[in-house]
């Protein structure tokens, strides 16, 4: 039975909780809409799709801001469509709200904090706590919850309150109420529209949550059955077969995302606190600890929840009773409920932790999960075992607390308890960072919006392209961004209703990507993406300085087929017409083609060389029929479930402490063919290996030719006669074929050429005369 609260306890809960939070975050809550938790990278990112999609996109369904021609579904943006999408309503049917997009968003984290320290405080109440001990407990493990750690980034995330409520959803339900079930539901269904991670996480805790259920009671197989597809089909049923294909034409997202098994909860990041008493005891007295940095895996329950677990686990080895659902005047009411969950929660955290797909040759597990594999960051599905094993923790300290007779200590070991949660619970917050104002980072130009805001002209451009560019979303490949670039991009694209060629997003479209990767790798072909713009008007290039002369200015030659139009302290804005690229490649084209003609080359077989001597490697594979080739008659060809010797030989002149460069194209049709890994080892005459080098292939490409890529690393011979065995693993075993073509290995100051009737080859790539 529920505790009877008092009105003025309530009081009491609301302002403590109310008042950490003013405590914390007094500079969002004083200024919500111009105040950000952070500036850069995924935050400052999470901010600024819901403003965009408030204001500029033309459906509540699609995403227009960036990744221009093409848009986006609103789902892989991060724009918490949900609210979003009713600011939206608001924005097309009301007044104009857009502006105020960010302060609702600030506001509603700090409300789901709130609430967490709430319900929490009616968790422990309903457990027949006394008032005193539920309200510090209540507000520690609500300021302790690794969740606090999304508002550095992803905001989405943050919302623990969800995980909180389908928890006491669920014990609500314990009476078997359709009322309760469907409120569940209802949950579920609309949880995934601020983050697809929520259905993720209810959907794996509530079928293992049954499946405990029915263990316990075979006799109630139908019941939870039934309840557990109306719970979980509706919802997935809905978002699959329905929401996602409303206006989302897109088929090639990616199939295998990346970092399924390095996104993983660790036992270390669980249960020990880097830095801590606790954790430098074992660490330096009883084992080596390796530091988690993950942040995936910084998942700590607290020392409470730690030394509850450790004293569980002692009672299971050595036999003994140790209570802790049970009070002194006989059994809690809710304790069949809590032990179902605390099981279930046990095997939502071994999920985890990978398993059992980080267990020797269990990965291909992978290949069954359907789109569970989606989920890569499975260190979130801890978080429902963090709130669980916290509340049945602090519920038996404090019952053990009852069972000390002298009331001193009783009241020491009460308070003891109390001010360790507190402590770690002050320590969690200091970890997030300073509230700081998007103004401060705008006038770092020198100017203000009002100053450089006249030259983003819809009416005279068709979009924004982002110099360096960046593209970040197709798993396999991508193009990093840096510091401030995303600011100087996106707020102009907000204030001039103009979408953005860059991506910053998830799951993009394959063949979206390769058509505009290309916009920001060493120039070879046409962008294809060019060739998909809806008219000719000029693009509105603006390139932010200072990381462009990082990257050596590898975009001038692009930039100098445009016209200056504006310039501060930070970025330049330029007006570039469409054919820029296609007239830079004509000149590249032409100026290659006068190298070969002027240079002092010499004729070695089929290619002309800078080097007199024989010195490089260069295999075609034409004597290997493939109908799928890149140049010439053929291409090596292998399944992507083998692992592939592509060269063993020596170098030719091989010379020792020479460096080479090796370069081949490989096929990329499918992504996950990226996901290969070049394993090269230098042999001596004995056969024996003398080093070692790995390089993943996705970090490595050069540029791209529709669906092939150019792939370039570094070697260096340590001896004058070794042999270099080159082999190339598929990280993903499908049922695909694997490609490569034109492999060549060369000194790294070498220029190769080969010359045709209509083209010019340089270093393997082919240029247009």
């Amino acid at each position: 039975m529920t505790n009877n609260i008092k009105w003025y306890q309530w009081a009491i809960v609301l302002i403590a909780m109310a008042t950490t939070i003013y405590l914390q975050f007094n500079p969002i809550l004083n200024s919500p809409s111009s105040m950000l938790f952070t500036s850069g990278g995924d935050g400052l990112k999470n901010y600024l799709t819901p403003l965009l999609h408030v204001k500029n996109s033309t459906s509540y369904n699609h995403f227009d801001s960036m990744n221009y021609p093409y848009g986006e579904h609103v789902l892989f943006t991060d724009n918490q469509p949900l609210i979003s999408n009713i600011l939206r309503f608001f924005q097309r049917n009301f007044n104009d709200v857009a502006y105020h997009t960010t302060g609702v968003l600030n506001l509603l984290m700090l409300l789901s904090l709130f609430f967490t320290g709430v319900l929490l405080y009616s968790f422990f109440r309903r457990l027949q706590l006394p008032h005193w001990y539920s309200m510090p407990v209540a507000i520690s493990v609500a300021w302790l919850s690794p969740q606090l750690g999304r508002f550095m980034g992803h905001y989405a995330l943050s919302y623990m309150i969800i995980i909180l409520l389908l928890l006491y959803l669920l014990m609500r339900f314990e009476n078997r109420s359709w009322k309760w079930s469907l409120s569940i539901l209802v949950l579920v269904f609309f949880a995934p529209l601020l983050h697809f991670y929520y259905f993720g996480i209810s959907a794996v805790f509530l079928s293992f949550f049954y499946f405990v259920k029915v263990w316990k009671e075979p006799n109630s197989f139908r019941f939870y059955l039934q309840h557990w597809a109306i719970q979980l089909f509706i919802p997935f049923a809905f978002f699959n077969l329905i929401w996602l294909n409303i206006g989302n034409p897109v088929t090639d997202r990616p199939a295998f995302p990346m970092g399924f098994l390095q996104y993983v909860a660790t036992w270390e990041g669980t249960f020990l606190n880097y830095g801590n008493w606790i954790y430098d005891f074992i660490h330096h007295y009883c084992f080596a600890i390796t530091k988690t940095t993950e942040f995936e895996s910084l998942n700590y329950i607290g020392f409470a929840a730690f030394l509850f677990c450790l004293l569980r686990i002692i009672s299971w080895v050595f036999s003994f009773k140790l209570k802790m659902l049970e009070t002194e005047q006989g059994i809690l009411p809710e304790k069949n409920f809590l032990i179902t969950a605390f099981w279930a929660s046990i095997l939502l955290y071994i999920f985890s932790l990978g398993v059992p797909f980080i267990f020797p040759k269990c990965e291909f597990l992978l290949d069954y999960t359907g789109p569970l594999k989606q989920f890569r960051g499975l260190g979130r599905f801890s978080w429902m075992f963090y709130f669980i094993i916290n509340i049945i923790a602090f519920y038996a300290i404090y019952h053990w607390g009852v069972k000390i007779k002298n009331i001193e200590f009783r009241r020491a070991y009460w308070v003891l308890f109390l001010a360790i949660a507190a402590r770690e619970a002050v320590g969690n917050a200091r970890k997030l960072s300073q509230p700081v104002s998007i103004y401060a980072e705008l006038t770092a130009t020198g100017e203000t919006i009002e100053d450089w805001k006249p030259f983003v002209d819809n009416t005279k451009y068709q979009a924004i392209l982002p110099i360096p560019y960046y593209h970040l979303g197709a798993e396999y490949l991508g193009i990093q961004i840096q510091g401030s670039s995303l600011a100087y991009n996106l707020l102009p694209s907000y204030y001039g209703n103009l979408p953005s060629m860059g991506v910053m997003m998830s799951r993009t479209s394959w063949q979206q990507s390769l058509n505009s990767i290309p916009l920001g790798l060493e120039l070879y072909r046409e962008p294809p993406v060019l060739k998909e713009l809806p008219n000719q008007k000029p693009l509105l290039v603006i390139e932010y300085k200072k990381w462009h002369t990082e990257l050596g200015n590898r975009y001038q030659n692009i930039l100098a087929k445009g016209k200056k139009i504006h310039e501060n302290a930070a970025f330049t804005m330029y007006e570039l017409p469409i054919d820029a690229y296609r007239n830079a490649l004509s000149e590249k084209s032409l100026l290659i083609k006068q190298e070969s003609q002027n240079l002092a080359l010499f004729q070695q077989n089929d290619l002309l060389s800078k080097d007199k001597e024989v010195n490089y490697v260069y295999k075609t594979f034409d004597d290997t029929t493939s109908e799928v080739r890149y140049r010439g008659n053929g291409a090596l060809n292998f399944s992507a479930k083998e692992k592939k010797m592509v060269f063993f030989d020596k170098i030719p002149a091989q010379q020792k402490g020479k460096k080479y460069t090796l370069r081949f194209w490989q096929r990329i049709e499918k992504g996950e063919h990226l996901r290969s890994s070049l394993i090269i080892r230098e042999i001596d005459k004995n056969n024996e290996q003398q080093f070692f080098w790995h390089f993943g292939n996705l970090y490595y490409v050069v540029t791209l030719d529709e669906k092939w890529a150019l792939i370039e690393v570094p070697l260096e011979a340590h001896y004058d006669d070794t042999k270099f065995e080159i082999s190339i693993e598929n990280a993903v075993k499908t049922n695909t074929t694997m490609y490569i073509d034109e492999l060549m290995i060369y000194p790294e100051n070498n220029i190769l050429y080969q010359i045709n009737q209509n083209e010019t080859m340089k270093n393997g790539m082919w240029y247009s005369k």
